[in-house]
């Protein structure tokens, strides 16, 4: 009797200080009327906006901003020729001086559209040296490594005003 009384008054657990941290409070959500008026704005912004449009890709594992005219150099063989458009499909945010667009995890295509041209690709021979014996290092080993790269020319960042 007693040691099952003990095992339930063990099992309650007293709240720590730092559960506000491991276990946040979800925001408090968003009115309707707040969202489509907010919604509005955004789309009423990007009509009428002057001022250079930006994206944030994911490319080849890596996070990159672009703005139009940008020149994006990817360590990967893509397969494309020189002159080949290609629409940039993986955008994580998107915005302007006035808004920020942010995917959960990516924004639609249907919003934001960026398109680039291949401008070249070449082969990086960046040559290295290597010991084969530490011991010996007076007779080091040149090696090579050829990676090859691939050159992009963003033409436009391009958002649609099509949130609801």
């Amino acid at each position: 009797m007693i040691r099952n009384s003990f095992k339930r008054l063990s099992s309650i657990r007293v709240p720590s200080y730092y559960d506000r941290f491991a276990k946040p409070q979800p925001p408090a959500s968003v009115s309707s009327l707040e969202s489509t008026k907010l919604c509005e704005s955004v789309n009423a912004a990007i009509k009428c906006s002057t001022s250079q449009n930006f994206a944030i890709l994911n490319v080849e594992a890596n996070q990159v901003r672009v703005t139009d005219g940008d020149l994006l150099e990817v360590p990967a063989d893509w397969p494309c020729r020189a002159g080949d458009q290609i629409k940039f499909e993986n955008v994580l945010s998107a915005g302007s001086t006035d808004f920020t667009l942010v995917g959960r995890p990516t924004i639609s295509s249907d919003i934001v559209e960026v398109i680039g041209t291949c401008v070249e690709k070449r082969i990086n021979e960046t040559p290295f040296v290597r010991f084969r014996n530490p011991r010996a290092p007076r007779k080091p080993a040149l090696s090579f490594k050829r990676e090859i790269y691939t050159t992009f020319r963003i033409n436009s960042v391009n958002l649609k005003p099509i949130l609801n």
